[in-house]
């Protein structure tokens, strides 16, 4: 019985370490950032409701230059997209959308997720869907941010393996940019 009794404590230590290795590997989050596939799934409804406009139908997705980001990510670390599950990939949506943006006014209006050629029409409606994004990040991502802690907090209760992802805010900040 005190063998149970011993057994029943190294259980209890184990969940303790856990936690603690948890909050040790916890990275700062930015304010109002979420994770990726709730960034996903909340601007394939905006987009099905049309509450993103016309110009929806000619922008690149928030959630795709994330995933794009996410790859490029995994590339320069010698990761595969299969080794996704080692990671919690959180996006900074202010971030993303200004390094959208720094990107666009490179072009000179030419987006290349869009026309084959250059076009003042694509790099418009490009911006003007990442201003109507903003115009809905105060409502919309502010409870997405929510609903990404608590379900990231709910993940790591769950399954206590995935306690041991490393959290990677996109846009990530690379030594070239």
């Amino acid at each position: 019985m005190g063998w149970l009794f011993a057994s029943d404590d190294k259980s209890n230590l184990a969940m303790q370490e856990v936690h603690s290795k948890v909050r040790k590997n916890d990275r700062p989050l930015p304010e109002g950032a979420i994770l990726l596939g709730v960034l996903k799934a909340i601007e394939k409804e905006l987009q099905r409701r049309e509450l993103l406009g016309r110009s929806a139908d000619q922008a690149m997705p928030h959630w795709f230059m994330a995933e794009t980001d996410r790859n490029i990510y995994l590339w320069r670390s010698g990761r595969s997209i299969d080794d996704c599950h080692e990671f919690s990939f959180w996006v900074d949506v202010p971030e993303l959308i200004a390094k959208r943006r720094r990107h666009i006014s490179r072009c000179r209006g030419y987006n290349p997720f869009v026309c084959s050629s250059p076009s003042e029409t694509g790099a418009e409606h490009e911006l003007r869907y990442l201003e109507q994004v903003e115009d809905l990040a105060d409502s919309i991502f502010e409870k997405a941010a929510l609903v990404s802690r608590a379900s990231e907090s709910l993940q790591h209760e769950m399954q206590p393996e995935q306690a041991y992802c490393t959290r990677v805010v996109l846009p990530y900040r690379m030594a070239l940019e």
